[in-house]
């Protein structure tokens, strides 16, 4: 499944994208239901799992956006310290920003340590997910 999955990038990069929705996903519901008082989902206009869907959806989408500009712009990504240096940064901020539109998004957290640790957990699956589907 990895040769065909390398062959086709375009089947690659809806997997690749898929795959950080997902561990967005049940990272920050497992996140909110360990430590209610730290992450709050939903508000009075949207239910928790509307607020994890969206927020998952936010966060991933700016992740994947922040990686192929950065392969648009020429920033090796290719080795892994680069690469994962780049995807905390970038999950640390936007789960960060995204936080801190609430009213809209339905996700609040209570520091920016938690969003610190949320960063460091996903990009660490989004790593491990990503040696195991989508490297040699």
């Amino acid at each position: 499944m990895k040769k065909a999955l390398r062959k086709n990038k375009n089947i690659t990069n809806v997997y690749f994208w898929i795959s950080f929705f997902l561990v967005n996903l049940i990272t920050l519901y497992i996140a909110y239901l360990l430590v209610p008082s730290f992450i709050v989902l939903g508000n009075a206009n949207l239910t928790d799992w509307t607020a994890v869907l969206l927020n998952s959806f936010l966060i991933s989408t700016i992740y994947y956006l922040v990686l192929r500009l950065a392969k648009y712009l020429n920033i090796n990504t290719s080795k892994n310290s680069s690469w994962i240096l780049t995807g905390l940064i970038t999950n640390i901020l936007s789960i960060w920003f995204v936080s801190k539109g609430a009213v809209l998004t339905g996700l609040g957290i209570s520091s920016y340590l938690i969003a610190l640790i949320l960063g460091i957990i996903i990009t660490s699956l989004q790593y491990l997910i990503c040696k195991r589907l989508f490297v040699k």
